[in-house]
């Protein structure tokens, strides 16, 4: 979301009104890319962060500066085995705006700097996928494949929308998917309609965590789900993020709050309910500045180490921060996090249960 949104817009359903399990059967025939595992396995990182829009300040900035701008002290990223992020905008020069208080565009060059910072992977199961229409929403994804950059959550039809990324990343067989629980009436895709994968059918996309468990080895569910501005996740949040973890997801992630919220552990598996903005536009409230890295260290198939490395957004790009800033940004995550029963330490090293 952009500055001054604190509301859906009135086609979008209210999270909380969430249903327990609607009917439908999911679709079969879940892609999978090349993923032959490698004869050994060994210890893989895995870095995170929330929602990334490259229009409105950023563009403009990016417009001065060039596309690497937004990127300048995210060398995490790079450094990590594999990167994932929330793409909060459409990428194309063409198609209208949407009949819909924000809608983000952002120029095709702009993912230049995505790619150079060491993104691999984004979502694009969010509210502002398709804010410039259909067309619009297909150059998204010719954009980011020109760019190697694989995309979850959206797709030119309901197969690619629905469809896990799944890739070897040091020996383990890594999937991932992307669903929102936020999005305009009519933006889902169909079968042959492009569009967004939707987890309004809880029932399909359970089953669709259950099927890329069968054919990886971790599992990572990036969610766009919960309530703008709000510090603890919505009883909806918490129920979905559950369910997902019985389905099979190792790693859930959360974005639309726009502001950080806290990890909550279920069945041993962390559920990171919002990263919150990363990327963004000054919405004026100050929390949702706060943002950082989640660098998750995976063996064996599980989580052995998870870290949140704190950064403020100024400008439109995220700052690293250190000494009492820093501090500062992490005690307020702990007190998130310890809400849900989970210990984040000074240098924000999340504890993982043995």
């Amino acid at each position: 979301m952009s500055r001054g949104e604190t509301s859906l817009a009135a086609t979008e359903p209210a999270v909380e009104e969430l249903p327990g399990l609607p009917g439908g059967e999911p679709e079969t025939g879940l892609s999978t890319p090349d993923a032959e595992p490698s004869p050994t396995k060994r210890p893989f990182t895995l870095a995170v962060v929330g929602d990334v829009l490259l229009d409105r300040a950023v563009g403009n900035a990016i417009q001065r500066h060039g596309p690497d701008y937004p990127w300048e002290q995210t060398g995490l990223l790079a450094e990590a085995d594999i990167a994932l992020a929330n793409l909060e905008t459409s990428v194309s020069t063409r198609g209208k705006a949407q009949d819909k208080k924000w809608t983000f565009r952002s120029k095709p060059e702009t993912l230049d700097g995505v790619a150079r910072a060491g993104i691999d992977i984004v979502t694009l199961a969010n509210n502002h996928a398709l804010d410039f229409g259909e067309q619009a929403l297909l150059d998204t994804l010719e954009h980011l494949r020109s760019r190697g950059i694989a995309y979850i959550g959206a797709g030119a039809n309901m197969d690619e929308a629905r469809a896990p990324y799944i890739t070897d990343v040091n020996g383990h067989v890594v999937a991932f998917l992307g669903f929102t629980v936020v999005t305009p009436q009519g933006w889902e895709a169909g079968k042959q309609k492009p569009g967004v994968n939707s987890g309004w059918d809880n029932k399909a996309m359970f089953a669709a965590v259950e099927q890329a468990k069968k054919q990886a080895d971790f599992v990572v569910v990036y969610m766009h789900w919960g309530v703008e501005r709000e510090d603890q996740p919505s009883k909806a949040q918490r129920y979905l993020g559950r369910r997902l973890v019985e389905a099979g997801a190792d790693l859930v992630v959360g974005s639309h709050p726009h502001n950080l919220q806290g990890i909550e552990f279920y069945q041993g598996a962390p559920v990171v309910y919002s990263l919150g903005n990363f990327v963004f536009t000054d919405s004026g409230v100050p929390k949702t500045l706060e943002t950082g890295i989640l660098s998750v260290k995976v063996e064996d198939g599980r989580i052995t180490e998870m870290a949140l490395t704190p950064y403020i957004i100024s400008a439109g790009r995220p700052v690293r921060l250190e000494g009492d800033k820093a501090k500062a940004v992490l005690n307020r995550f702990a007190g998130l996090c310890g809400k849900l029963g989970t210990e984040v330490t000074g240098d924000g090293m999340i504890k993982v249960p043995e």
